[in-house]
């Protein structure tokens, strides 16, 4: 009986380095601070919005709000934005080539990241600024087609849309324009005919931001409508 606290302590301790050694690697002797300010398309202060700091995150925002280690990663600090829109925060250094600043600012808004890698390169003054971060409004958009014309009657289409996600790479302090993927054009391509001559869409897009809307009715020229999405919930019906 008198060697089980020392066989406890001992496993304790190997759990202990077991765990340790699965978390990114720190520099115990750095500190990084993270700072910027959340914006709306209006250029208008979001308070409250939820800003993360992670290392090893492969996928953003699998899962909704911060904490979650949607496909690995590791959250290293956490706080919300002041009613000006501005934050701040401190974190120690993680020794990492896949460090993310991530921003939530509300189901109805985009997402933002930035992301960077800092075991190769040290950010100056141990500091990294994402600027201003714009998150933009989100719309439900709802598109319905329907078969009015005499069967046999063969539509091609495409919907072209803004994606709402935003993530900026940046390689020592300047952004990467091939790895960034900011609200990238998205593409539905296809056919309706007799044996389905009808469809309805559902997507998210940006409100203020346009659709294109390509078709073509029994292999006649192509015709292209310009959209607008103007409100949160929106709604377009098509009859060929």
């Amino acid at each position: 009986m008198k060697f089980i606290p020392s066989f406890i302590f001992t496993v304790g301790f190997l759990l202990m380095l077991i765990s340790c050694e699965d978390r990114v690697p720190l520099a115990n002797s750095k500190r990084l601070l993270v700072k910027g300010t959340i914006l709306n398309q209006n250029n208008e202060s979001i308070p409250n919005a939820e800003i993360g700091v992670f290392s090893g995150r492969n996928n953003e925002f699998d899962t909704p709000g911060l904490g979650f280690n949607g496909s690995g990663g590791e959250l290293l600090a956490r706080t919300v934005s002041n009613p000006d829109g501005t934050f701040t925060l401190i974190t120690l250094y993680p020794i990492t080539d896949s460090f993310s600043v991530e921003v939530f600012g509300e189901e109805a808004f985009s997402r933002y990241s930035y992301k960077t890698d800092i075991a190769n390169f040290e950010p100056t003054d141990l500091t990294i600024n994402v600027g201003n971060v714009i998150l933009s409004e989100k719309s439900e958009v709802t598109f319905n087609i329907n078969r009015t014309n005499a069967s046999s009657t063969e539509l091609q289409y495409s919907i072209s849309y803004r994606d709402t996600f935003c993530r900026d790479v940046f390689f020592e302090e300047a952004l990467d324009e091939e790895l960034s993927q900011c609200h990238e054009i998205l593409q539905i391509v296809r056919t309706l005919d007799d044996n389905n001559p009808d469809d309805s869409i559902d997507f998210t897009s940006l409100v203020n931001s346009e659709i294109t809307f390509t078709y073509s009715i029994n292999g006649q020229p192509q015709q292209t409508e310009i959209l607008t999405i103007d409100q949160a919930d929106y709604e377009f019906n098509f009859n060929y």
